[in-house]
């Protein structure tokens, strides 16, 4: 594991740095600026040990600098740390690990009974396992948080917290900006669809009227041989596909339709889903999308020339399905292009819903923390902070205005940052099996859910009984 200690160069730069901070006009993409109270503590110098990831996968995961660096965002988060050091006489200390490896940092320091770091990070997949083996406290437990708070993400909050008296062992804010930026939205090519003839979706996004069936609309007329023999991949070829990504932009579309796998009942208590004649419909409806040739094209390869990222840049696809983070590639594109949420089923569903990654990064307060209410005063603070300075420089001018190209696109971030959605039954581990059959059924234009669902369905709600069983023994 790779350690990283960031601290201020001195104490007059902390609190120029932390003037910034606070004091900022830059305004939030929320209405109002919720007010704060910092408690008023002295932890006299304490070190404050959060463990993280290394970057990856293009994501934005840096929590601390040792300097500033000049670049806008970067600086940002250097003025949020030294403001809060500043506040309650702490040192932030960041550890450094990667994404494959964090789960089981986790194990061994917690097995070893090392209060090594007073929060960590978990990716979202991989955390199930280790709340059953009671390695995290019930942050709903830790009133210093202030869960119920707009600087705290409520989808993951509403999603993740179950049982009949609401437990809760994670949560997310834009301390950390992977959540956002592993948000799935279509990206499309503007110049492409002003050359045939169709108008952006901007409008049918605002109307509501922006569907499955308005989709497949246009990633029909976006296919197009233009002089090749076939739709079949050729680098030096000329067909246009009407939409490109991979399995993965099949679950978002899948998500999107408000389909889920894991509902909730009246008690708080789990349990599967997805058995319904409307999930059935919707499958046959994105299967039959998807098999379509030239229509759609599954593309992920790492040569950075047969991936769905790419076939946009090169105007080989009308549109993709990618994550927010997919803007810093297409900075460098010719074209003009666009961004809108992952479709609707049918107008009468109530919202638009995009799915975030599934390796998600979750924050947790390990139960080898003797000082819990330190703990959440502190990340409640940092949380805050980000909300109100770091997710507004991140929106505004690093996404907004460096990422995207036009007012239309930026009306439409927002309203995708608005519905995003945390898919619980990945991160509790209970549908991890059915999940990945059923993106990669539907990718390959497969709708026979039913036979997957029978095998699985029982498994899962085994999977589920025995894990609250675990959790009520806590």
């Amino acid at each position: 594991m790779m350690l990283f200690a960031a601290c201020a160069d001195d104490a007059a730069g902390k609190q120029d740095a932390g003037q910034t901070a606070a004091g900022g006009d830059i305004t939030s993409a929320a209405d109002e600026r919720p007010l704060y109270s910092y408690p008023d503590e002295n932890y006299g110098g304490e070190e404050f040990n959060i463990l993280n990831i290394e970057p990856i996968w293009g994501f934005y995961t840096y929590l601390d600098f040792e300097n500033m660096t000049g670049d806008v965002l970067d600086d940002t988060v250097y003025a949020r740390n030294r403001f809060i050091e500043e506040q309650f006489n702490i040192e932030l200390v960041v550890a450094i690990d990667t994404m494959d490896t964090i789960a089981t940092t986790i194990r061994t320091v917690i097995m070893a009974g090392e209060d090594a770091h007073d929060a960590m990070y978990c990716r979202g997949d991989q955390i199930g396992p280790l709340i059953t083996e009671k390695y995290f406290y019930n942050l709903f437990e830790i009133p210093e948080l202030n869960l119920s708070e707009t600087w705290w993400d409520q989808t993951v909050i509403k999603e993740g917290s179950i049982g009949k008296d609401e437990a809760l062992y994670f949560a997310a804010s834009d301390m950390s900006l992977i959540g956002f930026q592993g948000t799935w939205i279509i990206y499309f090519n503007e110049n492409m669809l002003a050359d045939i003839g169709l108008q952006t979706p901007y409008e049918s996004v605002r109307s509501g009227s922006w569907t499955l069936d308005e989709f497949g609309k246009y990633i029909k007329a976006g296919a197009n041989l233009n002089g090749d023999n076939s739709f079949a991949w050729n680098a030096s070829g000329n067909a246009v596909y009407g939409y490109s990504s991979y399995n993965a932009g099949t679950a978002a579309l899948l998500i999107g339709t408000g389909e889920r796998f894991i509902l909730k009942d009246d008690n708080g208590y789990p349990y599967f889903a997805m058995e319904t004649p409307r999930f059935y419909e919707i499958s046959e409806q994105i299967a039959a999308m998807l098999a379509v040739e030239g229509e759609y094209h599954d593309a992920n390869d790492s040569d950075g020339i047969h991936h769905y990222e790419q076939l946009l840049m090169s105007d080989r696809a009308l549109m993709i399905a990618a994550e927010i983070k997919a803007a810093d590639v297409f900075r460098e594109m010719d074209d003009t292009f666009g961004v809108v949420p992952i479709p609707k089923f049918e107008e009468a569903q109530q919202q638009y819903y995009c799915l975030q990654f599934q390796q998600t990064l979750l924050i947790t307060i390990p139960i080898t923390n003797l000082n819990t209410r330190q703990a959440g005063i502190i990340l409640d603070a940092f949380s805050y902070q980000s909300y109100e300075d770091l997710m507004p420089v991140f929106y505004d001018v690093t996404v907004s205005q460096k990422g995207l190209r036009n007012d239309e696109s930026i009306e439409m971030l927002g309203i995708i940052r608005d519905t995003r959605f945390f898919n619980v039954g990945m991160a509790y581990g209970w549908i991890s099996t059915l999940y990945e059959q059923v993106r990669t059924d539907l990718t390959a234009g497969k709708s026979d859910m039913a036979s997957l669902i029978a095998r699985e369905k029982d498994k899962i709600t085994a999977s589920i009984d025995k894990f609250m069983t675990t959790l009520e023994a806590y």
